[in-house]
C-alpha cells in the first residue's frame, strides 16, 4: 500500500496493515474481543479452501488460519471471556476450476455429478475437520453453513444437498449441518438469506441481512452504486 492508497482495490484500509494477518493469533484475538464488545456471538470466516487447492500457496492459509483463530478464542476463554463461535461462510466461488486449480480453468464443479458432489461436501468437510466441535456455531446443535450465491456452480439440484447431509452425518456422529442458503439456490435447506443488503438496505428472509454500506469505486471497471456507511 502507498500513502495515497491508490495501488489497491480497497476504499477502506486498516490503520496499521502490518499487524493484520490471518495467521496471527494476536490479530484474531483483538478482532474477537471487538466482536464481544459489539455483542456479536458468532463469526463466519470466508472460506475458499476446496478439494484441489488445500496445498496451494494462494489458498492453503484459509484452512491453516483456523488454528490461530481457535487459539485466540481459547485464550479469551481462559481470561473469562465468552468468545464468538465459528460457523462456515462457504464462498462458492471456490467451485470455479480456476480457484481449485483443476482443468479446464474456465470450468466449474457440476454438483449434479458424483465428482461435483464430492467437491461440495469436501469443502464443508474440510472446514469442520479444522474447527473443534467445541467452537462450532450451531443452531439446535447443528453446525451452521452459510452459502454464497449459486451462480458459480456449473449445475446443481437437491441431490447435492442430500449428499452433504448424508455424508456429514456419517462422518460427524449423525448430525447434519444447518444450511443457510443465499436465495439464488433453488433447493430446500434449513433457511435462506438475500445477498446485497450492504448496498440495498436490510433484507428480511429466513435470516435477516444487514450491511454497513458499500463502496467499490476503487475496483477497476466497476460502476456499482455507492451506499454510505452512515
Amino acid at each position: 500500500d502507498n500513502s495515497a492508497h491508490t495501488d489497491d482495490a480497497l476504499t477502506d484500509h486498516f490503520p496499521d496493515p502490518t499487524v493484520v494477518s490471518m495467521s496471527s493469533k494476536d490479530w484474531h484475538k483483538q478482532e474477537a474481543r471487538d466482536m464481544v464488545a459489539a455483542g456479536i456471538d458468532m463469526l463466519w470466516p470466508v472460506y475458499w479452501g476446496a478439494p484441489g487447492n488445500f496445498e496451494s500457496s494462494s489458498y492453503s492459509y484459509f484452512w491453516q488460519a483456523l488454528s490461530p483463530l481457535q487459539m485466540a478464542l481459547e485464550e479469551l476463554q481462559a481470561e473469562g471471556v465468552t468468545p464468538p463461535r465459528i460457523g462456515m461462510f462457504y464462498d462458492t466461488t471456490s467451485l470455479l476450476n480456476s480457484v481449485r486449480g483443476v482443468s479446464p480453468s474456465s470450468g466449474a464443479a457440476d454438483l449434479t455429478t458424483p465428482e461435483g458432489k464430492e467437491v461440495f461436501y469436501g469443502t464443508i468437510r474440510s472446514f469442520f475437520c479444522n474447527v473443534k466441535p467445541t467452537h462450532w456455531a450451531c443452531i439446535d446443535g447443528r453446525p451452521i453453513v452459510v452459502l454464497y450465491g449459486s451462480g458459480f456452480a456449473a449445475g446443481y439440484d437437491q441431490s447435492a444437498f442430500d449428499y452433504v447431509n448424508s455424508q456429514f452425518a456419517a462422518e460427524f456422529g449423525g448430525i447434519t449441518p444447518y444450511i443457510i442458503r443465499e436465495r439464488s439456490w433453488n433447493a430446500a435447506t434449513d433457511s435462506s438469506y438475500r445477498w446485497g443488503a450492504a448496498l440495498s438496505g436490510p433484507y428480511i428472509d429466513g435470516i435477516a441481512a444487514v450491511g454497513a454500506g458499500y463502496n467499490d469505486t476503487a475496483v477497476p471497471h466497476r460502476y456499482t452504486p455507492i451506499r454510505l456507511r452512515e
